[in-house]
């Protein structure tokens, strides 16, 4: 029986869910690397070391830079790639200076590879869900089994992601919260 486990870190001045997901075959990955600071890096690299997971790949709902801050951190560290649907490839290289406006440095973002139909790891399927509106690029991952999503600026509790932004799209927002 496999059994999906979840630990959530809130990271950065904006106060964004980065999350470890793994299995029963301690393979893990990475949803949002928010993680900005020496000290938010070490929290999650002492995390991963204790519950002795292996990292296979992190994957961001979205571009913006609150949710990217720290890919170089964990590809590096880790080995591993950075996914992200491919709308927006355009918005996550305008994430390092739109970080500067909240004294958030990025200072080599690795460039991500393109997000497909599904995340897999250990034992576990994530299907993607392409889910526009709070950028072109918005995807929601969707454990079926466990009765998970991970939405990244997409649905917030109590109310929806903003859609004001450049590739934001309240039309599009509104459809998209129909597929999660």
């Amino acid at each position: 029986m496999n059994s999906m486990n979840i630990k959530t870190f809130i990271f950065n001045p904006i106060c964004v869910n980065t999350y470890v997901v793994w299995d029963d075959s301690n393979e893990c990955i990475f949803v949002d690397a928010g993680s900005c600071t020496d000290k938010e890096n070490e929290r999650l690299a002492e995390f991963i070391s204790e519950k002795k997971l292996k990292p296979v790949a992190l994957v961001n709902t979205h571009g913006h830079f609150d949710h990217t801050a720290g890919n170089e951190f964990l590809c590096v560290r880790y080995n591993i790639n950075a996914y992200l649907h491919a709308d927006d490839f355009h918005t996550i290289k305008m994430a390092s200076a739109h970080a500067e406006h909240f004294d958030v440095h990025i200072k080599n973002p690795p460039t991500p590879k393109e997000l497909g139909a599904e995340v897999k790891f250990g034992n576990t399927t994530l299907q993607v869900l392409h889910t526009p509106g709070h950028s072109k690029g918005s995807v929601s991952l969707y454990a079926k089994n466990e009765g998970v999503v991970f939405t990244g600026d997409t649905l917030f509790r109590g109310s929806i992601g903003r859609s004001d932004f450049e590739g934001g799209d309240l039309n599009e927002l509104m459809n998209s919260l129909h597929l999660i």
